[in-house]
């Protein structure tokens, strides 16, 4: 468990790390993942295989659900993709005034809102993305200043 402490701690700003990665690093160990995937929302939606473990979609059971069920397979990680780079899936425009970009374009977003912490100065656009709708009480939601950029709020 000690390392699975310092490896996440190490994480945070090296960017998306895959359950691969994590395997990896605590040999496998599907408890450390488990713990390691519960541990924040945003660390979950940098690798929706998270919700596969009990624990984690008892945790967030919402996002989980919305993992599950594909409904947000074009908006979370995707590895090799660059921020500007668009892969074209079945388009799917965010919801709301103020959402105009695709999902799939906002597929970084929940690792820019884990490693920097007022990511919404330089990042306006992951105010859109769908895993703040599951992120109430979270130091790293941001919902006011996302409102000021003339977005709703995330109903908590």
């Amino acid at each position: 468990m000690k390392t699975l402490g310092i490896f996440v701690i190490l994480a945070v700003g090296k960017g998306v790390y895959t359950q691969d990665d994590i395997l990896k690093k605590t040999k496998g160990s599907v408890s450390d993942i488990s713990v390691w995937c519960a541990a924040d929302i945003l660390m979950t939606a940098q690798d929706p295989k998270c919700c596969n473990y009990e624990a984690v979609t008892q945790k967030f059971p919402n996002f989980c659900k919305s993992v599950l069920s594909g409904k947000l397979d074009s908006c979370l990680a995707a590895q090799n993709r660059t921020r500007t780079e668009q892969n074209k899936p079945v388009r799917e425009k965010r919801q709301g005034a103020g959402c105009n970009t695709a999902c799939y374009n906002l597929w970084y977003c929940p690792g820019v809102m884990w490693n920097q912490p007022s990511w919404y100065q330089s990042y306006e656009e992951c105010c859109c993305h769908p895993v703040r709708l599951s992120m109430c009480g979270h130091p790293r939601l941001y919902d006011a200043e996302c409102v000021a950029i003339g977005l709703p709020p995330v109903n908590c």
